[in-house]
Formats: structure tokens, sequence, C-alpha cells
């Protein structure tokens, strides 16, 4: 009885002992594999034949019960560490197609710190060559002429409607310091307009397009240091400005300069005519001013300081600035569609915008030569004025007639009538003279 009792505990006791062997054999915990055609780890749970596992791990054939154990054990863990480094900084180099599961990534160790750029230690003496490219100083003989032209026609009325000599030359008026002053603003709200059309452009990223712009040199904290630096100082001199008629002219400048990019330009016909008020503006206020500095007499009525040579000038130049940048934006009509620009050439298409564009030539000719033939002056020189007018502007209207020939889709012809347009505008300058 006693050797029955003996014979069945040892049975029990070696039974669990193997149950619980079998429990603790590192080959049947759970493994991490890749599924094929996957883009993350898949953890799949199973138990493997403990006799079919050590049969078919050719690497542990050679190696006893216990070493098999401990390095299973060991390649468990490696391949759970590399999966998880895998998984949180390596999902983007994975393939379209997956990896296999024998191919699990090598697990590199990734130390990469990113310093934060403390942009309010950049100083605008920094990028100064930047900014000033940034301002179009091409641009700025162009508003030295206006102002010349605008000063011009008010010194002309102003010597007709004196009975007797004027003490003062052409020459003396521009060096005064009124006058001065008055070209120094002109200058500055042109620069204004260009470096905050830029600054909100490349905030809106609407020159991605276009990646060699000084502006994406330059810090935007910078730029708009520079910007309330500049519409400070031009406040300052529209201050001194002469003339109550300059001084609201050069302010309505400064803000037209924020409304353009910020506000006005996605607005179809707005941006062109808002640009052309600008460069409009410029003989306007010299002419305007000029008249103050010659007859300082009441300023209460506007209209006592506009001549109507002036208004012809400035009606000139607001048709054909806005003919010119309705062409300009015939070749930028791939990329304003992008960036949601409505111009005249995205919402009624090239064909319409070249066309408008031909139209406001022909209404540059009436004006420009409608002024020498009206006024009652030398024989000689309305032949001459004439002249100016009728090459300048037929010269434009040829330009412009090319580019509705074909309908904007021809770039060079596109360019040939911007950069002849530059010609066109000095000669019809000319034709004031």
């Amino acid at each position: 009885m006693l050797l029955r009792i003996i014979f069945i505990v040892s049975i029990l006791s070696g039974s669990v002992e193997a149950f619980t062997a079998r429990l603790q054999r590192p080959w049947e915990k759970p493994r991490s594999f890749l599924r094929q055609n996957s883009r993350q780890p898949l953890p799949v749970l199973f138990y493997t034949d403990p006799d079919r596992t050590q049969s078919s791990n050719g690497d542990t054939q050679d190696v006893p019960q216990q070493g098999r154990n401990e390095k299973q054990i060991d390649d468990l863990a490696l391949s759970l560490r590399r999966t998880l480094h895998y998984t949180n900084y390596n999902m983007t180099k994975l393939s379209a197609g997956g990896i296999p599961a024998v191919a699990v990534p090598k697990a590199e160790p990734v130390e990469v710190v990113q310093i934060a750029r403390d942009e309010s230690e950049d100083h605008i003496m920094d990028y100064t060559k930047e900014l000033f490219s940034m301002t179009r100083p091409k641009n700025l003989p162009g508003v030295v002429l206006f102002h010349i032209m605008g000063s011009c026609l008010a010194y002309r009325q102003f010597e007709a409607a004196t009975a007797g000599p004027v003490t003062t030359s052409f020459l003396q008026l521009l060096a005064t310091p009124s006058m001065l002053i008055t070209l120094v603003a002109l200058l500055l709200v042109s620069s204004t307009s260009m470096l905050v059309n830029d600054y909100y452009d490349y905030k809106l990223g609407n020159d991605s397009l276009k990646p060699d712009k000084a502006v994406q040199k330059v810090p935007l904290a910078v730029v708009k240091k520079a910007l309330s630096y500049l519409y400070a100082i031009s406040l300052f001199c529209a201050a001194m400005v002469p003339g109550v008629p300059g001084r609201v002219a050069v302010i309505s400048g400064l803000i037209l300069t924020y409304l353009y990019t910020k506000h006005v330009k996605p607005k179809t016909w707005a941006k062109n005519a808002l640009c052309a008020s600008l460069i409009a503006l410029s003989p306007f206020t010299s002419g305007v001013a000029a008249m103050s500095v010659l007859s300082p007499v009441s300023t209460n009525l506007l209209f006592e300081h506009i001549n109507w040579p002036l208004v012809r000038l400035v009606s000139l130049l607001f048709v054909g600035i806005m003919g010119r940048e309705i062409v300009m934006d015939i070749a930028d009509t791939e990329d304003d569609s992008a960036h949601s620009v409505r111009t005249v050439s995205v919402v009624y298409g090239r064909t319409y915008a070249s066309h408008i564009a031909w139209i406001s030539s022909l209404m540059v000719l009436t004006l420009a030569v409608s002024g020498p033939v009206l006024d009652s002056i030398d024989a000689f020189v309305v032949v001459r004025r004439a002249t100016f007018a009728g090459v300048g502007s037929l010269l434009q209207m040829r330009r412009y007639w090319t580019v509705a020939e074909t309908e904007g889709r021809d770039a060079r012809a596109i360019k040939v009538a911007v950069d002849e347009g530059l010609l066109s505008m000095v000669l019809l300058l000319a034709s004031f003279i």
C-alpha cells in the first residue's frame, strides 16, 4: 500500500514539473514580427512546439538547451528594442511595399538637438543689402523723374499766371528744403510699398515659386522692424510737405501701400487700379507742393493748386500703368492662380486681359496727343510735343497688340512689351516739356 502511494505521488509530481517547465520555455513567449506589405510592426502572439522549434532553428542545433534558452531571450529582447525604436523614429523611412520580417532595421541612436533661433538677436544693419534690394532701387529714378515733371508743370503754370518777372528759377525751386522733403517722402512711399508687398507675399506663401527673392534671406522680424522705421520716417516727412493737398497725398499713399498687399491685392481690378494710383500720385504730390511753395496763399481749395496739364499727366500715368500691370499679370497667370490672386487674366482669361491692355494704350494715345493739340502755343512746340506723344503711344500700342494677337500666351512678346513700355513712358513724359 505504501509503495502504491509513493508511486502515485511520484507520477503526479513529475507531471506538474513537466507542465511547469513547459510554461517557462522561452521560445513560447510572444514575438513581434513585421507583416508583409505593411508600414508598421504587427505583434503576433503564438506558442510553438518545443521540438519543432528546436529542430527548425539551425543556429541552435549545436548549442546546449540552457544556451539556446539564453540566446533566444537575448535575441527576442534585441528584436523588441529595434522594433520600438524603428516605430518611433524611422516610420517615414519604410518603403511602400513594407519590409520582410527578417530585415529588421538596425537601431541607430538619434541625437538631434534643434536649437530655437532667437530672431530678436537679428539687427537691421546685418541685412542692409537685402533690405535695400527689396525696396526695388531701380524704381527710384522713375520717382525722381515724376517729381521733376510735376514740379515743372506747376512752375510753368505759376510763370504763366504771374504778371511780373519770376524771381525764383526752376532749379531753385527744386533745391528748396520743402521740395527736397517732398522728394524724400515720395521715395519712402515707393520703397515702403515694395517692402511691405514682399513681406506679406512671403508671409502668406505667395512667393513659393520664386525662391530667389531677397525676402527669403531676411527674417520676417527684421523686415517688420524695417517697415516700422520706414513708416515712422515717412510720416515725419509728410508732416513737413508744403501745403495741405501735398500732405494728404503722401499720407494717402502710405495708407494705400499697406492696404494694397494686405487687403486689395486679391481683388480683381482693384489691385491694378491701386498700383496705378500710387505711381500717379507722385507728380500730383510734387505739383501741388510746388504750387504751395511758389504761391503761399490760402490752400483751402484743392483745385487752387491744380492745372490741366498736371491733370492730364496724372490721368495718362494712371491709365498707362494700369495697362502695363495687366500685361505683367498675364505673365504670372499660373502663379497667381495657384495662390488665389484674382487678377484680370485669372478671372477673365488671357485673351480678355490682353485686349483690355491694348484699349488702355489707345486711351494713352488720346490723352497724350490731345494736350499739344488743344494748347494754344507755338506751332513748333505743338509739333514737337505731338511727335513725342504719338511715337511713344504708338510704340506701346504696337507691342500690346502683339500680346493680344498671341492671346497672352507668348512669354517673349509680353517681356518685350513690358521692357519697351519704359521707353514709351519716357517719350510720353517728353511730350509735356
